[in-house]
């Protein structure tokens, strides 16, 4: 564009000073710059025409850390060669700068391999690939892209946990309870939305009435194997750096979320996930892989822009919830004492409750994990300690433990 206004710019002066002076010299130049224009369109507009662009991309489930494979044949179908044509594909996900440039004889085709680095979640509307024709100085830009669209869902980055590394006792070794049998006990555990084949006879009517969609009661078999991950996407507590980058606090507890989803998932367990970032998501617990294919959607386009405070999506929670024989696992960056005073409470009701604290201080942020993870112990609640730079998955496995007293006196945290 900065070479399309200095030639813009040299024919209005030219122009001025021809019909200013007469002098034949500045005439000269703005024929010159005329043609220079002229033909430099002409170019790129015949590099480019008589082309066409197809695209056959491999991919099943993405998700950050893996890579997009995408093939493109180009094709000239004119008695013109093209040169230096410019071949972008997947310009719309962030982070990559893969492209290709291209000669083609008159009537040859190129094909083309790319490989698409994906580094950050997100639902993406992405067409075809885009065809770039440039004249040799520069100045025009033209592109071409064909029909045609479709929606790709870049799902979190995700760590495998082992099985037994989440709360004690949350995960037992000897598989899920048989929970189909509600006939064996009246407690109920959660309402969830009727799904075809559900039962009638479990229908929850106030709750019907309340939300205008039919839902049904969900029965407790004694202990529950139900799993609620409750994720904090308070904006003001958020650390690190912003926007399109990975290291903050935001993409941390994300990645939390949906690796320790997926290991309860595998383990036969329900799992549901509240979190109220830039809107409220409620996805109910149920078991199997359309439930945490659901749950893994809904934290790739969730983003900590919210307002509601850690306490309050807890008391939210609590209220939201007929059961308490069930497991909380809160993943959050806070250090606010005041929410660990309504975990206790939830505790005291009988609820399995596990923290996953995202060390902000490691991000930047001034105060002192320990105190918030020294009281969740005492109260015998599992914690968590994740740290920026440090591997996840180590991180998951391996609960906060009181530090031992250095003989100074000093305690010093560490992880086993």
């Amino acid at each position: 564009m900065k070479r399309m206004y200095a030639i813009l710019s040299l024919l209005a002066v030219s122009l001025l000073l021809t019909l200013g002076t007469g002098l034949p010299e500045y005439f000269r130049i703005f024929l010159l710059a005329t043609l220079t224009l002229g033909g430099s369109f002409i170019w790129a507009f015949l590099n480019l025409w008589a082309t066409s662009i197809t695209v056959q991309r491999s991919y099943s489930k993405l998700r950050v850390g893996d890579s997009l494979e995408s093939r493109v044949v180009i094709r000239n179908s004119g008695l013109l060669p093209k040169f230096s044509l410019e071949i972008d594909d997947l310009s719309e996900l962030p982070g990559h700068s893969t492209g290709a440039v291209v000669n083609l004889p008159p009537f040859g085709e190129a094909s083309l391999a790319m490989s698409i680095p994906l580094k950050k979640r997100g639902i993406y509307r992405v067409g075809a690939p885009i065809v770039t024709s440039r004249d040799p100085f520069g100045i025009f830009r033209l592109k071409h892209r064909g029909p045609g669209a479709e929606q790709l869902v870049v799902l979190p980055y995700m760590v495998d946990i082992p099985p037994f590394s989440l709360a004690q006792g949350d995960i037992s070794g000897e598989g899920s309870l048989n929970r189909s049998v509600p006939e064996a006990t009246a407690s109920v555990s959660t309402i969830r939305e009727y799904q075809p084949g559900d039962s009638t006879r479990y229908i929850h009517w106030p709750a019907t009435a309340r939300r205008g969609n039919l839902m049904v009661k969900q029965f407790d078999g004694g202990v529950e194997d139900v799993a609620w991950i409750l994720l904090d996407l308070q904006g003001e507590v958020q650390e690190g750096r912003k926007g399109e980058e990975l290291e903050n606090t935001e993409e941390y507890a994300i990645t939390a979320a949906a690796s320790i989803a997926k290991s309860y998932s595998e383990r036969g367990w329900a799992v549901g996930l509240v979190s109220h970032g830039d809107r409220q998501r409620v996805l109910h617990p149920q078991e199997g892989a359309i439930s945490l294919n659901g749950i893994l959607v809904a934290l790739a386009e969730a983003h900590a822009k919210g307002t509601v405070t850690l306490r309050d999506l807890l008391t939210f929670w609590q209220s939201y919830i007929p059961s308490s024989t069930v497991s909380l696992v809160v993943i959050t960056p806070s250090l606010d004492p005041e929410w660990g005073a309504a975990l206790e409470s939830l505790v005291q009701q009988g609820v399995s409750a596990t923290v996953a604290l995202i060390d902000p201080t490691s991000f930047g942020a001034t105060g002192d994990p320990r105190l918030v993870l020294s009281r969740l112990h005492r109260r015998g609640v599992p914690a968590y300690l994740l740290r920026q730079g440090e591997d996840l998955s180590r991180a998951l496995q391996y609960p906060w433990r009181l530090p031992a007293t250095a003989p100074s006196g000093e305690r010093v945290g560490a992880h086993p």
